[in-house]
């Protein structure tokens, strides 16, 4: 991928960015179908994400080697730059998403019942620190440790995938010195907000930042493009799709993701909020 460098400075308080998340169609990762009508906002900043109404699932159980205490935060330092925050969302990304996924889609893309509880100050931490936090399966409407923390990782290798079924970006991120892998996930804007656990879409305005990066990046080119770049965004424990025959490219022993994908850049040292 070629190098893309965002000029700009850190706003200093979280806004919250609204816009409608309905979208059309069939195709989920799980094999679900959508019955929700309607078309996405494009990444506008205007109106609310639909809420879906009941919770659910009733809690969320242990499927590995014991749960985490606190916010699931692993050992690293914090980010110097402060919280993420995003002031304007941006329109620059390619309208090229469609169906949107079912499985805790919510915490996938920000508005679930928890997501204030998320630490938004990025935990700068490595692959193989992320990759051994015990396994922990949450419910469609909350986050369990490990997932409510906002982390980054520096200088790793980025390299788009593929374009899933549910709009989403699959990325392979891979840590150059010691080979560790796992998955990010960039949502499609338009799919932020889709059967949500609130009204709110908090982390739309930072998803569509991220989306409209990795577009300018060319993610169509071939997956053997590979470039150095720093990714921020949330723990997302995909049992889901651990859990499927065929495991998808990249993914962590412990299913653990960045998804969302709440920031990213390309270039040694590079500062994926600048722009924000």
């Amino acid at each position: 991928m070629k190098a893309a460098l965002l000029a700009g400075s850190l706003v200093a308080v979280l806004v919250a960015c609204g816009g409608s998340g309905g979208t059309s169609g069939v195709g989920f990762e799980d094999g679900g179908t959508d019955s929700t009508t309607g078309s996405s906002s494009g990444g506008s900043s205007s109106g609310s994400g639909s809420s879906s109404g009941a919770k659910k699932d009733a809690g969320a159980s242990s499927s590995g080697s014991g749960s985490s205490s606190g916010s699931g935060s692993s050992s690293g330092s914090s980010s110097s730059g402060g919280p993420v925050t995003c002031a304007t969302p941006s329109n620059a990304y390619e309208m090229n998403g469609s169906n949107c996924g079912t499985f805790r889609w919510a915490v996938k893309t920000g508005t679930d019942d928890d997501v204030t509880q998320v630490n938004m100050t990025p935990q700068v931490t490595t692959i193989g620190t992320l990759i051994k936090l015990p396994t922990v399966t949450g419910s469609s409407c909350s986050r369990v440790s490990g997932e409510k923390q906002v982390y980054e990782l520096k200088n790793v290798i980025i390299q788009f995938e593929r374009e899933e079924t549910d709009s989403d970006y699959h990325l392979v991120l891979d840590d150059p010195n010691t080979g560790s892998q796992m998955i990010g996930e960039i949502p499609y804007p338009g799919c932020a907000g889709h059967d949500s656990c609130q009204n709110g879409n908090p982390w739309l305005c930072e998803i569509t930042h991220a989306r409209a990066t990795m577009d300018a990046n060319d993610p169509s080119q071939s997956t053997s493009d590979r470039g150095i770049g720093t990714v921020i965004g949330a723990g997302f424990f995909d049992t889901y799709e651990g859990m499927q025959t065929t495991k998808p490219t990249g993914m962590a022993p412990n299913f653990l993701e960045i998804h969302p994908v709440l920031a990213v850049c390309f270039g040694q040292d590079c500062n994926p909020l600048a722009g924000y």
